[in-house]
């Protein structure tokens, strides 16, 4: 179930189920009284954590908000009531219960004389905590330390010569390699004099490229076995007459 969390003013029914008439969760809409502590109307239970977290979803708050409002109401009804008194305050813890909201009361203070155990728990705490940095990270703060010392002495010794007249101009180091602020990279410079263009003066040569299919794609195999089968008929043909005519005129003996 998804719970919406709203704020805002706190109305009078919301105050209806964060006090409980006789244990049970019925919604009021008369205002908190006088007589609010004396006539029971507010319970031991609600000062359990759980009975919040019951609650919160019915009004539409978390149960952190719901314990304030209650607080706030049971600080309201001990002033206007006259015969209150501190002992019948329900917030009073009983043996054996537990704070709803422990977290919000303040810290128990540490006894004077404290015993061995916590005396040298709190030194390993403390050293722990003053400790939390390694060599490495001690040494680059200390080296930052001196360059910055450094750096503070360099610009107090220059304004003192400013100071006494003497303009000491520092001197830019050069750096090795390319500065790209000053330097263009890689720069090619070309050599001195006339640029000699008499080769550009060439007519350029038109490329040939296919106009046909047949030398785009090239020939067929069916066309050239038909080639060739054409020559090799004609190739019998002349062989024949050759062998004819030898007949022919071969003498007769």
């Amino acid at each position: 179930m998804r719970i919406m969390i709203k704020g805002g003013v706190w109305k009078n029914t919301e105050d209806g189920i964060l006090i409980p008439q006789g244990g049970g969760y019925e919604i009021r809409e008369e205002p908190v009284g006088s007589n609010f502590v004396a006539s029971g109307s507010l319970i031991g239970e609600a000062v359990q954590g759980s009975l919040w977290r019951t609650i919160a979803p019915i009004i539409g708050r978390t149960p952190s908000q719901c314990l304030q409002m209650y607080e706030k109401l049971l600080d309201a009804a001990c002033v206007n009531d006259e015969n209150y008194e501190p002992g019948d305050d329900p917030r009073k813890l009983r043996p054996g219960e537990i704070g709803p909201n422990p977290e919000s009361k303040p810290a128990r203070p540490d006894p004077v004389d404290m015993d061995e155990d916590g005396k040298e728990m709190l030194s390993v705490a403390r050293g722990l905590l003053g400790n939390i940095r390694g060599k490495k990270a001690k040494r680059k703060a200390r080296e930052k330390q001196l360059v910055e010392a450094r750096r503070l002495a360099s610009l107090q010794k220059r304004r003192e010569l400013k100071a006494a007249g003497i303009d000491k101009r520092q001197r830019k180091r050069k750096r090795k390699g390319i500065d790209y602020l000053t330097e263009i990279p890689f720069e090619k410079k070309p050599p001195p004099g006339f640029y000699d263009f008499a080769d550009e003066d060439r007519p350029v040569e038109k490329p040939q490229f296919p106009t046909i299919i047949e030398e785009l794609e090239g020939k067929r195999r069916v066309d050239v076995e038909a080639q060739l089968r054409k020559q090799d008929i004609a190739k019998i043909k002349l062989l024949r007459g050759r062998m004819l005519h030898q007949l022919y005129c071969r003498p007769i003996s």
